[in-house]
């Protein structure tokens, strides 16, 4: 079977996967199913005020003051009267998150998050594609920041991860109100899966990164910041998060199963047996077997990496010998 005489969707269904591992160290909303319902149709007051508010700004001045709001004001001020509810809904931030990253909304609202980032913010995440740390497709929102990462750069990057804030204190003896200068990211089971893993014992957490900038670590030493790096929790603050693109497609990331399936003792024996010398090479590469392997691609990306992946190639040989030997 030749990769490129397949057509994209046989492509996509035979090679590409969901990276496996992740959902139990993910944020993730358990229980019911996040709609992508607006905000609830409550009694709304006719407000004046409001509606006097709207009536004397021009829609794209309007659309700008709101943009620089996050999405709990926007939820506040929606409720003020069905005028505002209508002007809210007419966003293009709200009306996108809400229709491609619901899921993403609600962990920022369950996480305490959401006053911290504006709609304007996690909207321009949306749109983007890159990792804000590398050139690679970026299927995850640190949530604490705000950027969008790849799994590469969030499980190599220490500072993007995060720690207990209970661990934070007592490494840099610090009190409750001199942490609370850095958003605090609230867990509770309701945004895990501690099915694979021991529930946590502490309930706060936060972002090494954001313990530097906000000045709350400046006098630690590098010891100590060692010390909570080696503490760290790398997928507890991130979130699956889609890429909208400008023609509207959305892209959730794609990952292939060839560079899944190198390290597997069974593949790395259909490996030997066709080249001989194909182990030791694979021994050579663990390296950038590994960060392939965590790599995610637009569905552009996949099919050309596809094409090209001696992986796939040698999975697709394997399967022809096996098909002439049982013909």
């Amino acid at each position: 079977m030749d990769p490129s005489k397949l057509t994209p969707k046989e492509t996509l269904s035979l090679f590409s996967h969901e990276l496996a591992g992740l959902e139990y160290a993910m944020l993730k909303v358990k229980g019911e199913p996040v709609t992508r319902r607006p905000l609830e149709d409550l009694s709304y007051s006719s407000s004046r005020s409001y509606n006097a508010l709207l009536d004397g700004l021009p829609t794209e001045l309007w659309q700008c003051i709101a943009n620089l709001l996050d999405f709990r004001s926007l939820g506040n001020f929606s409720c003020a009267s069905r005028r505002a509810k209508a002007a809210v809904e007419a966003l293009p931030a709200y009306r996108d998150l809400l229709r491609h990253a619901p899921e993403a909304l609600v962990v920022l609202s369950r996480t305490g998050l959401i006053s911290h980032h504006s709609a304007a913010k996690i909207h321009s995440a949306l749109r983007a594609q890159r990792c804000s740390y590398c050139p690679d497709f970026a299927p995850f929102l640190v949530v604490t920041t705000c950027e969008r990462c790849c799994h590469n750069c969030l499980y190599q990057n220490r500072s993007l991860q995060v720690v207990s804030a209970e661990r934070v204190q007592d490494a840099l003896n610090v009190s409750a109100a001199d942490l609370n200068r850095v958003p605090l990211v609230f867990l509770s089971e309701k945004l895990h899966n501690f099915s694979h893993v021991k529930s946590p014992s502490f309930s706060q957490v936060v972002c090494v990164k954001q313990l530097k900038e906000s000045g709350v670590a400046d006098h630690a030493s590098e010891q100590t910041m060692c010390s909570l790096r080696e503490h760290t929790y790398f997928a507890k603050g991130a979130v699956k998060f889609p890429s909208l693109g400008p023609d509207g497609g959305v892209e959730r990331g794609l990952w292939c199963i060839g560079c899944l399936l190198k390290s597997d003792f069974q593949f790395r024996g259909m490996l030997a047996d066709l080249d001989p010398h194909s182990m030791l090479r694979a021994e050579d590469q663990d390296r950038d077997y590994e960060k392939f392997k965590y790599q995610a691609r637009t569905k552009p990306e996949f099919l050309e990496h596809v094409r090209t992946c001696e992986r796939v190639n040698i999975l697709l040989q394997t399967d022809k010998s096996r098909s002439g030997s049982s013909g």
